[in-house]
């Protein structure tokens, strides 16, 4: 007859079936790791008061493992009864284990079948403890953070204005150029409107024909504003303010407008000017193309604002100008069309680029 071993006989048959894991610190710092990975850069980007450092989201994914294996390693399973365990770090408890593995291990034993307490040790507190400090060091990184340097872009006018789309022509540039820096770009823009829908004060010039005024003064510059504001919400102030202007055409086509399309022009950037609290607003306007160069019956005043357009930005001591002529294609059109609103959008960005990187100064 064969002598009973001295440590307990597993039953395989009658052993409960479904063994009790332990992992549950384990799972939920690697949950934390993973979102961290994931969400970290998003957030970094969408708001710039919440930074999600790279170092800790190592942390959380280290201790995800070190706190899984730590689980495990406190569980010896006992070599008849490895079948029931689970492998790697997260290690399943099968309730049933030889008091020489615990004893080997320097342990307190666990009871037998007449008591089914799982021995757990001191190890889940000092998980605990660890998985707070880890927490801790997070959101201490996080306040530490520096956040990005803000740039607001500004882009307004009529209807070749309307037509630049910003995210494939103006805003990829800026980006690219301040890559450390968090770029805004507004992009408020209206077809057919003379520059008295931007600021307040127009009046009409002596002798000139009223038929085109509609609506009130600065209707589209109160919009501009709202534009703005919802695009800095939560953001800080900006190191830099450019805004871009492509207008004219509107008030070229009317005998007399073009007298007081410079002083309408200064008057709307004492406006921002005034509503943004800055006054070192760089100014890039895109002088209107030579479409009504030589029409003086239906365009009469298309050269002088041409002229002025040029005149204002060499004397503002922020403002700079480039040529349009270029954009309209071969039929020498209004309207410059997709490749020309696309040119329009890298030309405004790759002036307000070089007006920041190498400022000038003007008498």
């Amino acid at each position: 007859m064969q002598q009973a071993s001295d440590s307990p006989v597993l039953n395989y048959r009658t052993l409960a079936p479904k063994p009790r894991c332990e992992f549950r610190w384990g799972i939920l710092a690697f949950i934390v790791g993973v979102i961290s990975a994931i969400c970290g850069p998003a957030l970094t980007m969408a708001s710039y008061s919440i930074y999600v450092s790279n170092d800790v989201i190592l942390l959380f994914l280290l201790a995800s493992w070190v706190i899984s294996f730590g689980n495990g390693s406190w569980r010896n399973i006992h070599s008849e009864s490895a079948r029931f365990g689970c492998a790697g770090p997260f290690t399943c408890d099968a309730r049933w284990r030889g008091d020489s593995d615990i004893h080997a291990l320097g342990r307190e034993p666990l009871q037998h079948s007449s008591d089914r307490s799982v021995h757990k040790g001191p190890m889940t507190r000092h998980i605990t403890f660890l998985f707070a400090l880890l927490l801790a060091a997070s959101i201490s990184l996080a306040a530490d953070a520096p956040a990005k340097k803000v740039r607001l872009f500004i882009l307004s006018g009529q209807s070749n204005m309307k037509g630049v789309d910003p995210d494939t022509s103006f805003t990829p540039m800026v980006t690219k150029a301040f890559p450390d820096d968090d770029c805004v770009v507004v992009h408020s823009a209206y077809s057919g409107q003379l520059i008295r829908t931007w600021y307040k004060d127009w009046k009409l010039p002596a002798g000139a024909d009223a038929t085109p005024i509609r609506g009130r003064n600065g209707i589209h510059y109160d919009q501009l504003i709202d534009a703005i504001k919802d695009a800095m919400k939560g953001k800080a102030e900006p190191i830099s303010i450019t805004f871009c202007w492509m207008q004219g055409e509107a008030d070229s086509n009317h005998k007399g407008y073009g007298a007081v399309y410079a002083e309408a022009l200064q008057g709307l950037i004492d406006q921002l000017q005034k509503d943004l609290g800055r006054k070192d607003i760089d100014v890039v306007i895109g002088r209107i193309s030579d479409y009504g160069n030589n029409d003086p019956e239906n365009r009469p005043d298309w050269n002088v604002v041409r002229k002025a357009q040029v005149e204002w930005a060499e004397k503002y001591p922020r403002g700079a100008w480039f040529d349009t002529d270029d954009l309209n294609g071969t039929e020498n059109g209004l309207h410059y069309g997709k490749n020309g609103w696309k040119q329009l959008g890298e030309r405004f960005a790759a002036k307000a680029i070089e007006m920041i990187k190498s400022p000038t100064t003007k008498p």
